[in-house]
């Protein structure tokens, strides 16, 4: 399970990207996966299969807003939702997924994506709800938890560190946005006036 996780990790990540218009810097980002030395730790490591469920539900859903493809909203919904109850690392990942929200919304415009991402939105809800008509609140389990853990300034030394990786991925997207923008910007249009340049013969 933690090999399937990692490899679809990724695997969603450079599809994400491609969904946000960014498919140049999905393709330079693959070389980087594939040579990722940290494979065989993400292989033996349940991080690795958190990693998975996670971006896979980022890719579904950044699919359907882009595509208008319910099916794929509400399948990444359920894995975002599971994603949370996997890790209490992962509800920062939220950051990034706002992200993405915030992306698809000015790449499509609100009206084409606001029926996606509130399906993915009700589907997160519904597994919360099912885990809790089941008997398990997500903030009392984090509050238990607490006491549990060696010294009480480890559960901020594990915020920050999930928050740096969520940082990291966050900029890669960010990146990837800057490199849509810049090769629009480039891109000649038909009917863009032409500056005429300096004469050099007589």
């Amino acid at each position: 399970m933690c090999i399937l996780g990692a490899s679809a990790a990724s695997i969603a990540l450079p599809a994400t990207l491609r969904e946000l218009g960014a498919e140049a810097a999905a393709r330079r980002l693959l070389p980087s996966i594939a040579l990722f030395p940290g494979a065989v730790w993400m292989a033996v490591s349940a991080d690795g299969l958190f990693a998975g469920v996670a971006v896979a539900g980022l890719a579904l859903v950044c699919m359907g807003a882009a595509r208008g493809r319910i099916l794929a909203s509400l399948a990444g919904g359920l894995l975002l939702g599971i994603a949370v109850f996997l890790s209490y690392g992962l509800v920062l990942f939220g950051l990034v997924v706002l992200l993405v929200m915030l992306l698809t919304v000015r790449h499509r415009g609100l009206r084409s994506v606001v029926a996606p991402w509130l399906v993915a939105t009700v589907e997160f809800a519904a597994v919360a709800a099912v885990h809790l008509a089941l008997g398990f609140n997500w903030v009392s389990g984090l509050l238990a938890l607490r006491p549990l853990l060696p010294g009480h300034r480890q559960p901020a030394s594990v915020l920050l560190f999930r928050l740096c990786g969520s940082r990291r991925l966050v900029g890669q997207l960010l990146a990837a946005l800057g490199d849509q923008h810049h090769a629009l910007d480039c891109s000649a249009q038909p009917g863009d006036a032409v500056e005429p340049g300096p004469r050099t013969g007589p």
